[in-house]
């Protein structure tokens, strides 16, 4: 009994993928009831994707709790020298997939 409950909530409810886009929509704009309502069905039958929602809620709490936002971060720049690591970090990622690929 318990697995047709599980398929029929399953066959009313978004993807995981759609459930993932839906937890970072919801930081942008108010989800409507209907999405809310499949997305806690969702839950009932996924932990998972509960708690990756309940993560993005609580990651984007703690950033506006500390004032930081891409705006007041606009500003700040990195120095040459973290530029220069980070390309030449990236260079090698490449580098090293482009081995593999072989």
């Amino acid at each position: 009994m318990k697995r047709l409950y599980v398929k029929l909530i399953g066959n009313c409810t978004p993807s995981c993928r759609e459930m993932a886009q839906l937890s970072s929509q919801s930081l942008d704009r108010k989800l409507c009831f209907w999405e809310k309502i499949r997305m806690n069905m969702h839950g009932w039958i996924c932990s998972w994707c509960k708690d990756y929602s309940q993560q993005v809620q609580h990651i984007s709490g703690t950033v506006q709790g500390e004032g930081e936002s891409l705006a007041e971060l606009k500003g700040d720049e990195m120095s040459d020298e973290s530029k220069d690591k980070l390309k030449a970090m990236m260079a090698q990622s490449l580098a090293e997939e482009k081995d593999q690929g072989r």
